[in-house]
């Protein structure tokens, strides 16, 4: 899995607003307003865009 490019992340942000609409905030949004909130990442494998949640990382 490699971390999408601009242009693949521009693109991903395209198509998902056409399908979510004003709801793709809360999809790539922190889930609390935690010191450490949990992250989302996209990433790129096999030609796949996949979401990942990365748990309880912690900011550095």
């Amino acid at each position: 899995m490699r971390p999408l490019t601009e242009e693949e992340t521009q693109a991903v942000f395209k198509k998902l607003a056409e399908y979510t609409g004003a709801s793709l905030k809360n999809i790539i949004a922190p889930l609390d307003d935690s010191p450490n909130p949990d992250r989302n990442v996209f990433r790129l494998s096999g030609g796949r865009v996949y979401l990942v949640w990365m748990f309880g990382i912690m900011a550095e």
